[in-house]
């Protein structure tokens, strides 16, 4: 449904860039129309009815999806639990306070630590050591994530995070 929203927004725009191309002769913009991003002269005229439509599609988008973002995580991580797939490396994502999480199949996940500095200290513990995710639960609207040593299922060296989302490999 996000998918069907996004194509929409894409496709309202794409009607008003032909619009816009139509009618070059018109160099004002029509009665009832705002610019999508104030001063600039080469913006698209996008009228009141269009920018209602997009929002109330945007609403609706994310008051049937918004609250399952995190189970839905939580539903694509836990596979990552059963077959014990090892972290390979945590990097920076360019946001202060998150980083990107990259296992050995390719998957990237968005975290960010329980507290300051802990991922900081997963990455250093993966030097000399590896580890995979041991449990996934949704918190609220938090998705939890604890990493230990593999072959260690207890809390002995264990690292938890909160996940932020998937990211694409890098």
């Amino acid at each position: 449904m996000i998918i069907l929203t996004l194509a929409l927004a894409v496709g309202v725009v794409g009607v008003a860039v032909q619009r816009r191309r139509a009618s070059t002769a018109a160099p004002s913009a029509p009665a009832g129309s705002t610019r999508a991003r104030p001063g600039h002269q080469d913006d698209l005229l996008v009228t009141a009815e269009d920018l209602a439509e997009l929002e109330m599609s945007f609403a609706t988008a994310e008051q049937e999806f918004g609250h399952d973002v995190g189970v839905l995580l939580a539903a694509r991580l836990k596979p990552m639990v059963v077959r014990g797939v090892p972290v390979r490396s945590v990097r920076s994502a360019g946001v202060i306070g998150s980083c990107r999480v990259i296992f050995a199949d390719g998957t990237v996940v968005r975290a960010r630590g329980a507290k300051n500095g802990d991922m900081g200290l997963f990455a250093t513990a993966l030097v000399t050591t590896t580890f995979s995710l041991t449990e996934v639960k949704s918190v609220g609207d938090q998705t939890e994530l604890t990493f230990a040593p593999r072959g260690h299922k207890g809390t002995r060296q264990s690292f938890h995070a909160y996940a932020i989302g998937l990211d694409q490999p890098i």
